[in-house]
């Protein structure tokens, strides 16, 4: 009977010692609450195949005129996450940049979106991202387009993340839309 005394004292004696330490770092917490930052909603599948297979040569009357390694202009890309990027010219001489990321996840393919729709913003106020639906109305990512020293359009479906630059907005969108990854993923031509 002591030792079971012992023990239910011993017991009582802890939990109002982690009760006191408890109210004595809320007392003593005087630091400003941090938010959480909700994390960007993910919408879409994850493309399991080669980008390679993916990336066209050719789009409307746009050639690929040379590929670029996106990573050796300082694009944050993680290890191991395919990237292809490349500049294509119309027989106009009207040039067009892409770059085709396939993230490991949908979840990090919107997350950056999100960052390079932060950085945007800083430059155009008010830009808001909008849905990206397939052919049967689901979301399957979103987009945003805005102008700098050039007309851009970034965009996710699933976990691939989508870029298109040039001087002119119609050709973004013209280019853009041809793509087999504008909307609903089709297989390359």
């Amino acid at each position: 009977m002591k030792s079971l005394t012992a023990v239910a004292m011993l017991a009582l004696a802890l939990t109002f010692c982690n009760l006191s330490q408890r109210l004595a770092n809320r007392n003593n917490n005087h630091a400003p609450v941090k938010t959480v930052q909700p994390a960007a909603p993910a919408f879409g599948k994850h493309y399991d195949g080669n980008v390679d297979d993916l990336f066209p040569k050719k789009v409307l009357d746009y050639s690929l005129v040379f590929t670029i390694d996106p990573r050796k202009f300082d694009l944050s890309v993680p290890e191991g996450t395919e990237v292809r990027g490349g500049v294509y010219r119309s027989h106009k001489n009207e040039i067009v940049k892409h770059m085709l990321v396939n993230f490991g996840s949908i979840a990090e393919a919107a997350r950056n979106l999100q960052i390079f729709l932060r950085d945007a913003r800083k430059q155009n106020a008010g830009l808001a991202p909008e849905p990206v639906r397939d052919n049967s109305g689901n979301q399957i990512g979103e987009r945003f387009a805005f102008s700098d020293a050039e007309n851009n359009l970034f965009w996710t479906n699933g976990s691939l993340f989508v870029v298109v630059k040039s001087k002119s907005k119609d050709t973004v969108d013209k280019f853009a839309q041809a793509l087999p990854y504008y909307v609903e993923l089709q297989p390359a031509k």
